[in-house]
């Protein structure tokens, strides 16, 4: 069993703990800092955490108590190089990984620490016109920032949503979609939709989250498009439940996005993926619940030709759960021909719901 390298723990920490070291001559102008004790000292911290293959030995050596503070307030000075904050962030996850549950509140407990790595994910620039190695380090940073976010949503999600994780996150993904790797894309959207279900009514980011969700709908990554419908539904649920209003989230075309979703037919109906017939099921699912809640949105339905998406869907349909779903909505497109979309105001609870007065072929 391997136990590490031979360094001294109070030694890595003293250099982490290092100010920057004045490197500059006091004549010569503007004054230069060092950041390399904190390096050297990150590099032997990550260094003796990969060859040691014992947990235990790991967290006796280096006390997440006194080295997560350390390494958090290293990532928290934005001054630093970004090779140092990537090693302060690849420690950080190291800690969290191996035992979420006894760490993450100690990254928590560090004021600024959470808010940190949120606005990592805004702060360096990635995109194409900036210098390679920059955007590479500013990369690399950012993808540490979202697995310790991840990690840190399954105990404190609450303080990440605090710290506009959410809003920094669909930031993120809008803006260098195209500059990460799939994972962090991937990952990314996974714990928006952690944090999606925390917004509430009257929550100031709730209009820009729901345009980023629905622009997500056309991502050309299918797991992507996967989140977005979760985090919509979660959004939709909240605001029936609150009685908000649902044509809020049509602001940036959503029902005709989720129709769009339902044109798309296999080449080959055998090849169908249990992952298309899934995402299928949730649009419809989805297009039901806003249009049961809205009578501005059921109108939209009709005039979006809903019978179009109907008629592609039917095309390869096989599963049950799809077919159940599709049953569904054109039982909610024959109520609403019936009624001749004369329906009551959406927060009444006859409509669509199956009153004393609804229409014949009304369904609950």
């Amino acid at each position: 069993m391997n136990f590490g390298i031979e360094v001294d723990p109070s030694d890595i920490l003293e250099g982490l703990k290092s100010s920057r070291d004045f490197e500059g001559k006091e004549d010569a102008g503007e004054p230069t800092w060092s950041y390399q004790r904190q390096k050297d000292s990150l590099e032997l911290f990550n260094m003796d955490i990969l060859i040691c293959d014992n947990v235990d030995a790991i967290f006796a050596k280096y006390r997440p108590g006194t080295f997560l503070p350390a390494l958090c307030h290293i990532f928290m000075d934005t001054n630093a190089p970004l090779e140092v904050l990537e090693s302060a962030a690849r420690a950080i996850t190291y800690f969290l990984d191996v035992h979420v549950d006894s760490t993450a509140r100690k990254v928590v407990d560090v004021p600024g620490a959470v808010a940190a790595f949120c606005k990592a994910l805004v702060l360096f620039p990635i995109s194409d016109d900036t210098d390679p190695d920059t955007a590479r380090m500013s990369r690399d940073v950012a993808e540490q920032s979202v697995k310790v976010l991840e990690l840190l949503c399954r105990r404190e999600a609450k303080s990440v949503f605090e710290a506009e994780g959410l809003q920094c996150l669909l930031t993120f993904v809008t803006s260098n979609g195209s500059n990460v790797h799939k994972d962090t894309l991937q990952c990314s959207l996974s714990v928006a939709s952690m944090l999606v279900g925390r917004l509430k009514l009257d929550h100031p980011a709730l209009p820009s989250c729901v345009a980023s969700l629905t622009c997500f709908l056309e991502h050309k990554d299918s797991v992507v498009v996967d989140h977005a419908l979760e985090s919509l539904g979660s959004l939709t649920e909240m605001l029936s439940r609150g009685g908000g209003d649902l044509t809020m989230l049509d602001a940036s075309g959503l029902v005709r996005k989720l129709l769009g979703l339902l044109h798309v037919t296999p080449v080959d109906p055998q090849d169908l993926d249990q992952d298309m017939s899934q995402r299928s099921a949730s649009v419809i699912t989805l297009l039901v619940s806003l249009c049961r809640g809205s009578s501005e949105l059921a109108a939209k339905l009709l005039e979006e030709n809903v019978l179009v998406a109907v008629e592609s869907v039917l095309e390869w349909v096989g599963d049950d759960k799809t077919a159940l779903a599709l049953m569904r909505l054109v039982d909610l497109v024959l109520t609403l021909v019936f009624r001749g979309l004369k329906a009551p105001h959406p927060r009444d609870p006859k409509f669509l719901g199956g009153g004393e007065e609804a229409a014949p072929g009304g369904r609950e």
